[in-house]
């Protein structure tokens, strides 16, 4: 099995980390943890099983913004990097083209939870990941119903047995 993994030279950042293969779920999270292919953490392995339960045969996780929240606990990081952004939107392109030149529609995974809430910037890095995920005509899910004015769960914590549903991503974002 082939990997995707990129971070930045200081490991305070991962843009995304998963496997290769023919049919992807994309799942798009907050707060990367410090997982890497050699190593992966109960959120990741969640990904895992909620892709291969749903018919997919591989996974990619990217975050709404790349900062490793362990480092911000221990002081190395924090706050809004518009560049750490812009090179997590260069990131997610990339790994958009490459899955739409193999599918017909990228599949993303509303994973980010309430978590979304805990910086002011978080929501306008969405945003800009919505406009970007457009122009590769992804088509957007979750595993549980999301309540008008709520936001999807974060990936930890859904359950793997969970069906598919169809996520009105501007919905949401209107919404907010």
């Amino acid at each position: 099995m082939g990997w995707y993994y990129a971070n930045n030279d200081v490991q305070s950042a991962r843009y995304y980390l998963g496997t290769r293969g023919k049919k992807h779920l994309l799942c798009l999270g907050m707060s990367p943890g410090v997982s890497t292919p050699a190593s992966i953490d109960d959120s990741i392995l969640n990904v895992e099983q909620m892709a291969f339960t749903n018919g997919f045969d591989s996974w990619i996780m990217m975050n709404v913004y790349p900062r490793r929240m362990e480092k911000q606990a221990n002081g190395t990081g924090g706050g809004w990097d518009r560049d750490l952004h812009r090179e997590n939107l260069k990131h997610i392109r990339d790994i958009l083209a490459e899955i739409r030149e193999k599918e017909e529609h990228p599949v993303i995974w509303a994973a980010w939870g309430s978590y979304i809430k805990e910086q002011d910037h978080y929501m306008a890095c969405l945003e800009e990941i919505v406009a970007l995920a457009k122009e590769y005509e992804s088509r957007w899910i979750t595993f549980t119903e999301v309540p008008d004015g709520e936001h999807p769960e974060h990936c930890l914590d859904s359950v793997p047995a969970g069906e598919q549903r169809p996520f009105d991503i501007d919905r949401y974002l209107a919404r907010q």
